[in-house]
């Protein structure tokens, strides 16, 4: 039950903010300083230094999450619902004319054999919704609700699907505060002084936060 395909991608996510910003600043600062400002870069540790590298750390950091937000929501593949084409509070009714209009134009025997996958999941996707309790499971905990083990009732199904978050939330947690730990030693950006030692732990909590921030926007894919 638990989603280790989906705590795969929580490591390498973790892996991902634990390295790529720290280099990506470095590089960005090269390109500002050597290509578009065309003059040396301030000496590392002074007060000029430490201000560009906050910008421009920052700028890394929206960028990322905003380019994981953005690769997260075009892997989406469309629900039961956009599947059948009906709202999310359609009755019995609406599926069935949605299912038998869907199967008039789009059944294998007319489309060929080309059809017969996206004719399958829509057909998985009626059966789905139209069983209240697998419906309620679905509007819950998305299709991975149909691989729960040993359940028959919306509170079986409502129990399984919360321990599955459980699980990965304390995967989630136990990876933040490893990361949190070793935030906290010095990732060799800026080493030159007390003060921009204490500035790089800082910018160790602000990675520490925006991973908490993304395992939490996006957490292993119980919906489609």
């Amino acid at each position: 039950m638990f989603n280790v395909g989906g705590t795969s991608e929580l490591v390498f996510r973790y892996v991902g903010w634990a390295y790529i910003p720290q280099h990506a600043t470095r590089i960005c600062m090269n390109i500002l300083y050597g290509n578009i400002l065309r003059r040396p870069a301030p000496q590392v540790g002074t007060e000029e230094y430490m201000r560009v590298w906050r910008r421009t750390y920052a700028f890394v950091i929206l960028s990322y999450l905003g380019y994981n937000l953005f690769t997260a929501a075009q892997a989406e593949p469309p629900n039961y619902y956009q599947l059948l084409g009906v709202n999310l509070d359609a009755d019995e009714n609406q599926l069935k004319g949605a299912f038998r209009n869907f199967a008039r134009k789009n059944h294998p025997d007319k489309v060929g054999i080309a059809g017969t996958d996206l004719f399958a999941k829509v057909r998985d996707a009626y059966d789905a919704l139209r069983n209240p309790v697998k419906r309620f499971a679905y509007d819950r905990f998305g299709p991975a609700s149909f691989d729960f083990e040993r359940v028959i009732t919306e509170d079986e199904y409502m129990h399984a699907g919360l321990l599955q978050i459980v699980a990965f939330y304390v995967v989630s947690l136990f990876f933040m505060v490893v990361y949190g730990v070793l935030g906290d030693s010095d990732s060799g950006a800026i080493v030159c002084s007390s003060r921009s030692q204490r500035a790089n732990r800082s910018f160790a909590n602000v990675d520490f936060l925006l991973v908490a921030l993304s395992s939490l926007l996006l957490p292993p894919r119980l919906r489609t």
